[in-house]
């Protein structure tokens, strides 16, 4: 099949008006001359008229060719090679549908104008035509390959129904390039709503050579949605639980909605107004409750599946955190981890957090796996850490851990590790009251931007100030550190420094009495859980999934990991696996009305091949190319201008010859 690349100069085929005006313009006119006589005129043998016609005839036919030819080399004409193979050319060529099946295409209206929009199509598609069909969601859902009968895809189409799953359709668009084959008629049908989060396809294979790309959009401009994006739940004292609910209006227009809380028999409601583009908090609390299971509702609209929000209002399991105590080294320190497990062990109303200690010797720390652990203590272990001990405790910082360090009879050694690993960047000073005896140090100031200025708003009426300190570390602190405790004598007590996204605390003294009787006082509890609760997220034993999201690996006490290959997330709700409670519900991505950019999407699907696909775009290339056809048009022009040029020569001496013969 010949193409043209510029067909627009075609319209300069109507310049051939031109010579055939001119030739017409031309024809010589026979003209009456008067002589007063013929005696002086020489005989001379007349040219014949028909001759002479039939020349300017050939002239005038090679000037159009060359014309035509030149308009023709302007045109850019492709001849497609290879386009039809033996069984295309029988069967009329190859089209396959790709189908987002994905949540969002369950509102608006979306799923009945994408069914339409098929049907539409294959009625366009010409009789024995191989069509076949790909629903994708979170991957591919159905496929019905390359048939010729429409009976099975009428049926797919007709039980087709959207998902809860969010949109990923890479898989599908692979196999949609694999269904299309390698040469003849191909088309590619894609009927989505394009929701941007769904069609990032910067790295997808592109189209091969040949094929079409048809993008059907059934998403309307005048949607409206709202939905509940978050929903936090704050554990309070004597069983009370905070609910905050997050609803984001993802449409251009304000909004009114009415949200509620139901739990058991329990059920609140509030009404909010939400500007566009913008999100609002509702806040409940649940002074009683009945069950475990909630779920916050909004009014119903035009996409339901993100009306609702199910939650978990139980228990949370205990936060474990790991002790690292040097028990062959410092037997003393027994008594530290004594004293921090009574202390975690004892339930405080005012902070329903539950903690569970564990300990591990100082030995075999590197080995050890820290995932499950919200912060470590090192009881003076730090004296003792090999090299491998401080990278396995930085890793474990940087991702996100908290740690606790108390010194020892090490404490140099320790205070020089952690500075060389970059733990913390504190000069170590010498021990204060070591070689003194019955000297005795306290505390005189708390920083009131700390953690702990919360917990002790009016410290001098607690005993915060009031124990006895037997020896502490004086360290020079760094610029990147926050004293949050001071002695009388102006030294830091305590610090706080972030590393990556956890944090390291550093205490000048340690929690055993050989130290100081800090943990003899009302105070060591609320100071130690203050520090450990900053480690603890709000969501602590909560995972929170989208529908069809592999939930991690969870985790049993006693029974090391349980698989996850029973727990259902296909349809939202909560349940229980293991300690953790597992929150279920549609992605909140589905949600968003933003579209990709339709033309950039084209653009990134027909160019560019990737690497994974280079192989088999180059055999498509060789299976079906375009051949330039311009250079033969240019070469024809030149011709018939050399031929017009050597045939009006020899006619023009030819005819001089006889008229001097």
């Amino acid at each position: 099949m010949i193409t043209f690349a510029f067909p627009l100069f075609l319209s300069g085929l109507a310049a051939l008006a031109i010579p055939v005006a001119l030739h017409l313009m031309n024809r010589q006119v026979p003209v009456r001359l008067r002589f007063p006589s013929i005696r002086f005129i020489t005989k001379a043998r007349l040219p014949r008229e028909g001759r002479r016609r039939l020349r300017d005839l050939i002239v005038l036919l090679l000037r159009l060719l060359f014309l035509v030819a030149v308009v023709l080399a302007f045109a850019r004409p492709q001849l497609s090679i290879g386009g039809l193979g033996a069984d295309d050319g029988e069967q009329g060529g190859v089209t396959v549908f790709l189908l987002d099946s994905s949540a969002s295409m369950g509102g608006w209206g979306r799923s009945e104008a994408a069914r339409r929009a098929v049907v539409e199509r294959l009625s366009q598609c010409a009789r024995g035509e191989r069509v076949g069909l790909l629903i994708s969601s979170r991957g591919v859902e159905q496929s019905l390959p390359l048939v010729t009968s429409r009976a099975e895809l009428d049926r797919a189409l007709k039980n087709w129904q959207p998902g809860l799953l969010a949109g990923e359709h890479k898989a599908a668009w692979t196999e949609a390039l694999a269904m299309l084959g390698p040469s003849g008629v191909r088309r590619l049908v894609v009927v989505s709503d394009f929701q941007q989060g769904d069609w990032q396809a910067a790295n997808w294979a592109s189209l091969p050579t040949g094929c079409t790309l048809e993008l059907i959009d059934v998403a309307r401009d005048d949607e409206d949605a709202l939905g509940v994006v978050a929903v936090q739940t704050i554990p309070l004292a004597e069983g009370a639980v905070r609910v905050v609910a997050t609803i984001r209006n993802f449409s251009a227009t304000p909004q009114e909605r009415s949200v509620s809380l139901r739990a058991g028999e329990n059920s609140q409601a509030q009404v909010l107004s939400l500007p566009p583009l913008q999100t609002r908090n509702a806040a409940f609390v649940l002074k009683q409750r009945s069950t475990d299971k909630g779920v916050v509702r909004i009014d119903a609209d035009g996409y339901t599946p993100d009306d609702e929000f199910h939650l978990w209002l139980g228990a949370r399991p205990p936060v474990k955190i790991l002790a690292v105590v040097p028990r062959e080294q410092e037997p003393r320190k027994a008594n530290e981890f004594f004293f921090l497990k009574k202390a975690l062990a004892v339930q405080d109303e005012t902070n329903p957090l539950a903690f569970s200690l564990d300990s591990e010797p100082v030995e075999t720390f590197f080995a050890v796996g820290l995932e499950e652990f919200r912060a470590v203590l090192l009881l003076g272990a730090a004296g003792y850490f090999e090299e491998a001990g401080f990278e396995h405790l930085k890793e474990y910082v940087t991702a996100g851990g908290s740690v606790i360090v108390t010194p020892g009879e090490a404490a140099a050694t320790g205070w020089h590790g952690l500075r060389r690993n970059g733990l913390l960047r504190s000069r170590f000073n010498g021990i204060a009251g070591k070689n003194t005896a019955g000297e005795v140090f306290g505390l005189d100031w708390i920083n009131p931007d700390g953690i702990l200025a919360d917990t002790f708003l009016n410290a001098e009426e607690t005993d915060l100030f009031l124990f006895a300190i037997r020896r502490y570390v004086r360290f020079e602190p760094s610029d990147d550190v926050q004293t949050l405790l001071k002695t009388i004598d102006g030294d830091p007590a305590l610090v706080e420094r972030g590393l990556g996204a956890g944090r390291i605390y550093a205490s000048a003294f340690a929690f055993e009495p050989s130290w100081s009787d800090f943990p003899l006082t009302q105070s060591f509890l609320p100071v130690i859980r203050e520090l450990l609760a900053s480690a603890v997220p709000d969501d602590h034993g909560i995972v929170s999934l989208d529908c069809g999201q592999a939930p991690p690996e969870l985790l049993v006490t006693g029974e090391g990991r349980e698989g996850t290959d029973t727990v259902d997330t296909s349809q939202p709700g909560v349940t229980v696996a293991g300690e953790q409670a597992l929150q279920v519900n549609v992605s909140r991505r589905e949600s968003v009305l933003r579209q990709a950019n339709l033309y950039d999407l084209r653009q990134r699907l027909t160019a560019g091949a990737t690497a994974d696909d280079a192989e088999a775009s180059e055999e498509a290339a060789k299976l079906e190319t375009k051949r330039e056809l311009w250079p033969f048009a240019a070469v024809l022009a030149a011709m018939f201008l050399l031929s017009e040029m050597l045939l009006t020569t020899w006619l023009d001496r030819r005819e001089l010859v006889g008229k001097t013969t």
